[in-house]
């Protein structure tokens, strides 16, 4: 009896610890706090073996890089699968660490440039694709202006469809003569399953 629930508790531990790494997206029920610094270098991916392994298959998927952020973004070790253009300067690009089994990006992050130079990130920690806190829209509302949308999952929540996003706002500004990507505010907003209407028609499409 003692092996077979040594086996079980060999084979269920990993989901019991991932299920305890789902919830990353408590900073945004906080008070705004600063995590980038002025003149912060690119950060790196983890050197993380077990989590950093990308399937081969989806390496063939890989969309090149086009732009010189997004050059900077996987000459420092991730992979490049987002981009977005704010004008202004303003660029948004995704950087994975690796990729999942269905080839989303997992773990990654968000990097904001202005006119070339690493502003910040869009999130405090690194991200996972279908969990708490994980990124999925961005938007440019006016002039050095984000709004990023994220998932917010309950514990009752399937992976599929989050039942709330929460809507992050960030200014850029200016300081010691180096772009900071700075978070304002967040706001909490029931989710229909993969899609919501907010206010003024912006749809908000979840992967």
């Amino acid at each position: 009896m003692r092996p077979l629930l040594a086996i079980l508790f060999a084979v269920l531990l990993p989901y019991a610890m991932t299920a305890q790494d789902r919830p990353g997206g408590a900073w945004l029920d906080t008070a705004p706090v600063q995590w980038n610094p002025p003149g912060a270098s690119l950060p790196k991916p983890p050197k993380d073996a077990n989590r950093n392994i990308t399937p081969e298959y989806c390496k063939a998927h890989e969309r090149p890089v086009s732009s010189d952020e997004e050059r900077a973004v996987a000459g420092a070790g991730w992979i490049v699968f987002a981009s977005f253009q704010g004008g202004n300067g303003v660029t948004v690009v995704g950087g994975a660490a690796s990729q999942d089994g269905m080839c989303r990006p997992d773990p990654y992050q968000h990097f904001v440039f202005v006119h070339g130079k690493f502003a910040g990130t869009l999130s405090p920690r690194l991200m996972r694709a279908r969990s708490d806190g994980s990124l999925n829209k961005v938007s440019f509302p006016g002039r050095g202006k984000i709004v990023a949308a994220f998932s917010r999952y309950t514990e009752a929540d399937p992976l599929c469809c989050p039942s709330r996003i929460s809507e992050a706002t960030y200014e850029i500004r200016e300081r010691s003569g180096q772009p900071v990507v700075v978070r304002m505010s967040a706001v909490r907003l029931k989710l229909d399953c993969l899609l919501i209407q907010v206010q003024s028609d912006r749809l908000f499409q979840l992967f």
